[in-house]
């Protein structure tokens, strides 16, 4: 069992679950449930403390599916989380099956007993590394064994594919809490978790301590700010930010093109529609074939009621990106 989150669905789900499961205790009935979800219903009770009742679950559970491996390792941890190591390694002599799940237990039990190394090389031999289950499952046991520097190695794997999945934010979230207030890694972590859960002020703060610490440039701060300025519509002040973005001297060539892009987008709003058009010309230059300044100069025509130059934009971005999301963008517009 994790100091884990419980997603808030899930949670949900398993409170009722519990709730079935003690009206047939209390009635002398048997309930059938998936060895899967009595696992996690084990969890559910450990996780509000309920030693007790999370034990006699497993116990059920494993009476309706012997020798199940998902409720071998909740009672593995359960054995763990009392106090009882030597209970759980008999446990694990009893799995068989190799999973994911049997060998971050694995590694939790070597971590437990000082052997770094050997507990990394077994979660090294897990298959896919970059599964969320998994990511999330290494990451709260390096959080729990006191590891928030190896939990944010594993984090890292996911933050671009999963930066929007609610149990990647609560992990993130748990490894942001127990990092030290001097480990810098951390309060970029936390920015991106704060942005992406639509907190911009608490995700600033955190920016701006990531880059007191230089994880991240003051280009890429003025970047965030101006792009959150234009999407409330704040096209003045958005513009006054990506404009300083552009011009930092630790700007990227690669962001150049959609920051010259947005700032067209707010200069067209100000009513400054030469420059706006030649903005765009400045992102075209730079990279032909990215596609936010076709979207966006199509945008600015439609607007200005240039239907037909819209449309040639739009089908440009179109023959760069034939993609569904291609799509969806124009449609919003």
């Amino acid at each position: 069992m994790s100091k884990k989150n419980l997603l808030s669905g899930r949670d949900k789900e398993l409170q009722e679950m519990a709730e079935q499961y003690e009206a047939a205790k209390a009635e002398n009935r048997t309930i059938y449930l998936d060895a899967d979800d009595l696992a996690d219903l084990a969890d559910w009770y450990a996780v509000h403390h309920k030693y007790a009742m999370a034990t006699e679950v497993v116990e059920y559970g494993l009476g309706i599916h012997p020798d199940n491996t998902a409720l071998l390792v909740e009672q593995a941890y359960l054995f763990l989380d009392t106090q009882h190591k030597e209970q759980a390694k008999d446990i694990l002599e009893r799995i068989a099956e190799e999973s994911s799940e049997v060998k971050v237990l694995k590694a939790n039990l070597l971590l437990g007993e000082g052997k770094e190394e050997e507990a990394e090389a077994i979660l090294n031999s897990i298959d896919d590394k970059d599964d969320l289950a998994n990511i999330v499952d290494v990451s709260y046991m390096y959080i729990d064994m006191g590891f928030p520097e190896k939990a944010l190695t594993w984090l890292t794997r996911g933050l671009e594919k999963y930066a929007e999945e609610e149990a990647y934010l609560a992990v993130t979230g748990d490894y942001a809490t127990v990092a030290d207030d001097e480990f810098a890694d951390a309060y970029l972590m936390k920015g991106h978790s704060f942005f992406q859960l639509g907190n911009e002020e608490s995700a600033m703060e955190n920016y701006l301590q990531a880059e007191k610490f230089h994880l991240v440039s003051h280009g890429f701060i003025n970047t965030f700010i101006g792009l959150n300025k234009t999407s409330k519509g704040e096209w003045k002040e958005g513009y006054d930010y990506l404009e300083k973005a552009i011009t930092a001297e630790d700007s990227h060539d690669f962001a150049l093109p959609s920051l010259y892009a947005n700032a067209a987008l707010c200069l067209h709003k100000m009513g400054k529609k030469r420059k706006a058009h030649q903005y765009c010309k400045k992102a075209y230059d730079l990279a032909p074939e990215e596609i936010d300044p076709y979207l966006i100069e199509g945008r600015i025509y439609m607007e200005e009621g240039e239907y037909e130059k819209g449309v040639k934009r739009w089908a440009k971005a179109l023959e760069y990106a034939p993609y569904a999301d291609t799509w969806h963008e124009i449609g919003m517009c």
